[in-house]
């Protein structure tokens, strides 16, 4: 070829080249995943409750939550122990109760629950709660909630104060 008709050809195929990264570019652009709307809602024209948010699907503790003035659903979803592993938002449920409306206690997983959590109960500090994880780890999980009993530092009192608050299920 000549080096007059080498130029023309090379800005041809240039043009045709950045006309098909624009076009790729755009498609991809109008096929992003835009997020999942959540919409907090409520049936009636009550008042909101905005004590606790009740939190499930997708997050490791699914629970009942304080809510406080600036939280945004970030913060609920590291309250609830953060997403579970190749968790989809769109398992997300998030229940927002009226007032008046009676929500059950949280209960905690002792099976699964870590230390800082199992601290979260009353009468329970960082000593007790390793107690469990450590006992735990040493005989495998707990057959029925009674069990802990066997920790060390747990007695029958204790049991009482939280049985109402503890389970071995999900």
């Amino acid at each position: 070829m000549t080096p007059d008709r080498l130029n023309p050809l090379w800005l041809l195929a240039t043009g045709i080249l950045i006309l098909i990264i624009l076009i790729s570019s755009l498609a991809i652009w109008l096929g992003r995943d835009k997020g999942t709307e959540i919409i907090f809602s409520t049936q009636t024209n009550q008042p909101i409750s905005t004590e606790n948010i009740i939190i499930d699907g997708a997050v490791t503790n699914p629970g009942s939550y304080p809510l406080r003035k600036d939280d945004s659903l970030s913060d609920l979803i590291r309250a609830a122990g953060g997403q579970n592993k190749n968790a989809d938002l769109s398992n997300l449920k998030v229940t927002v109760p009226q007032t008046g409306d009676a929500t059950s206690p949280q209960r905690i997983n002792i099976n699964r629950a870590e230390s800082w959590l199992l601290q979260a109960l009353p009468g329970i500090g960082e000593i007790r709660a390793q107690a469990v994880v450590d006992y735990r780890t040493k005989n495998g999980p707990f057959k029925n909630t009674e069990e802990i009993m066997l920790v060390p530092g747990f007695s029958p009192s204790t049991f009482e104060k939280l049985k109402e608050l503890i389970t071995i299920s999900d």
